[in-house]
């Protein structure tokens, strides 16, 4: 019985052999499989962060947009109310004529309407030089309200078409 126990080791241990290399080869595939699964699944975790801060730096800049859009028509409403004042004293100017230092001069009576006349010449050139003044700023304050919304929304355009940035190594799929 020990012999026949000699020939069968002989000829089981390779055949044994062969098998265990086969089933290591299958072990070493799965780790490696294993290990690309991995990758993959922290390259598309880091894709998914990537997109999810994309999407609020998006959704941040879109409130910024409508803010100056609110601050545009704020302006627009205020350029409106300035330029209506500056016709409105254009209109008086037309209608009554201007108030000149002579007229003042000429028409004096009394000391104390002379001084009437000279302080209401005074308030509306004051008064006029303010529209015109507000006008400017308000004329300002719209194209700067302007260009800055142009600007948010070229950014928030261009952040849409450009897409999630490449940051890291691409890992070869199966």
């Amino acid at each position: 019985m020990a012999l026949c126990a000699c020939v069968i080791l002989p000829i089981a241990t390779p055949a044994f052999g062969v098998t265990n290399a086969a089933i290591r080869a299958k072990r070493q595939q799965a780790v490696s499989a294993s290990k690309k699964e991995q990758a993959l699944g922290s390259a598309l975790e880091s894709r998914g962060e990537e997109l999810a801060e994309i999407e609020a730096k998006v959704e941040s800049t879109r409130e910024l947009i409508s803010s100056t859009e609110a601050d545009l028509a704020t302006a627009t409403a205020d350029l409106a109310q300035s330029e209506w004042l500056l016709d409105r004293r254009a209109s008086s100017i037309y209608r009554n004529g201007l108030v000149s230092p002579m007229s003042v001069l000429g028409g004096r009576e009394q000391l104390l309407r002379f001084r009437h006349r000279l302080e209401l010449m005074r308030r509306i050139g004051n008064s006029d030089a303010s529209i015109v003044s507000s006008v400017k700023d308000a004329r300002a304050a719209v194209e700067s309200t302007k260009r800055s919304l142009e600007v948010r929304q070229n950014r928030a355009d261009g952040a849409q078409s450009s897409g999630p940035r490449q940051t890291s190594p691409r890992v070869p799929m199966l």
